[in-house]
């Protein structure tokens, strides 16, 4: 992960690595690249950048105004740990486990607070990928907060493992409502080899495939981590100690 501070264009200098506003692949993007060459005519400055592992200069040109900041460090490896959890896996066991797990043992209260935050967290942080407002609603602050019902099963012997498929199921249901209705326009042709005729069909198609994936991995997990660490899960630690 790279850090970026605002800087004057004018202060800019050839060998400096600047993050600026550009087009790749026929897309509007951020890239972060050093700059060798500048060019002045009548005080509009112009850059020509070129990435430190390739072997040319980047296409597009860019002036001041394209300009957001200069390169200023790094953290490394961190990048990679953000890619990990921007993955499925990363996302299950980062994010949707321990968030699960602190429902089930601090109950139902707590947990729709917990799961609340995070989807206006989870919200900010994605880049809020929606077409409307009700998608918002649905796809972010509802399918997230709604995984707080596995608080309904704190203090059961298997309550993790109860709460996690009513979590599952809750968040599968909303996704479900938002895809046949939201997204319905956006129904495709031919998915999984079948004709689709109904997004009610589809969205249970679509949104069953993943969550149904998810929920059995986390099932896997908690199983193998059951013996070790069980009373954690079960919330018994906490009992003790009250």
């Amino acid at each position: 992960m790279i850090f970026i501070k605002k800087c004057d264009p004018s202060s800019l200098q050839v060998g400096d690595i600047v993050c600026f506003h550009t087009i790749i692949e026929n897309q509007y993007a951020l890239n972060t690249h050093r700059i060798v060459d500048i060019q002045e005519t009548n005080g509009y400055r112009t850059y020509t950048t070129k990435g430190d592992n390739n072997a040319v200069s980047d296409q597009h040109i860019i002036a001041d105004g394209d300009i957001v900041g200069k390169y200023a460090g790094k953290i490394s490896k961190l990048g990679s740990f953000m890619d990990f959890l921007s993955s499925s896996t990363g996302f299950l066991l980062v994010i949707v486990l321990p968030l699960l797990v602190f429902c089930v043992r601090w109950g139902f209260g707590p947990s729709a607070i917990a799961c609340f935050a995070y989807s206006a967290i989870q919200f900010m942080l994605d880049g809020g990928i929606a077409i409307a407002w009700e998608s918002i609603i649905g796809d972010y602050f509802l399918a997230y907060t709604v995984l707080c019902v596995a608080g309904l099963f704190r203090g059961r012997k298997n309550g993790f493992f109860l709460g996690t498929v009513a979590a599952c199921a809750a968040r599968f249901l909303v996704h479900y409502v938002v895809g046949a209705t939201v997204w319905a326009k956006y129904m495709p042709k031919v998915f999984f080899n079948m004709t689709m005729t109904t997004p009610w069909f589809y969205s249970a198609l679509y949104n069953g495939a993943y969550m149904l994936i998810d929920m059995v991995a986390i099932l896997i997990v908690g199983a193998l981590v059951w013996k070790p660490l069980g009373k954690y899960l079960r919330g018994e630690d906490l009992r003790l100690k009250a």
